[in-house]
């Protein structure tokens, strides 16, 4: 078979858009779009009928067919393939190691944070809660 599933549905859309242009004037949208529906089925049907005549019978060589005869040609075939390969070395995939080496030569493990503790005062005086409060308040101001 020639060509693709393409030409059968562009012939068949164009076969209801025929007969609903046709057809509407005259009848009822239900029976108007009853028939457009039949003519897109038998124009699709009639396409497939073609394309294998036309492949068969006929002998025309398919699109595929004709690519194939025709040799590799970086024209017609640039862009069409991707060749991908996976380097095998790991170290070109991360260049920086996940650990590294303290300057004695010693790995170093891993250690979460430790952020210094927040200031607490037990019990604090009227002066500083003062402080807090006026440092607040220039703080919301701006």
């Amino acid at each position: 078979m020639i060509g693709s599933i393409r030409w059968n549905i562009g012939l068949g859309v164009s076969g209801f858009v025929l007969t609903f242009v046709l057809s509407a004037g005259n009848n009822f949208l239900g029976l108007t779009l009853l028939r457009s529906m039949y003519s897109f089925i038998i124009v699709f049907a009639l396409g497939f009928l073609i394309r294998w005549i036309l492949g068969t019978v006929a002998k025309l060589p398919s699109q595929r067919e004709r690519m194939e005869s025709a040799g590799p040609s970086d024209e017609e075939h640039r862009g069409q393939n991707i060749d991908l390969v996976t380097p095998a070395d790991e170290h070109s995939l991360n260049p920086k190691p996940l650990h590294s080496l303290d300057p004695s030569g010693e790995e170093k493990k891993f250690s979460p944070l430790n952020p210094p503790k927040l200031a607490h005062m037990d019990r604090p005086t009227p002066e500083d809660l003062a402080k807090a409060v006026r440092h607040m308040s220039e703080g919301e101001g701006r």
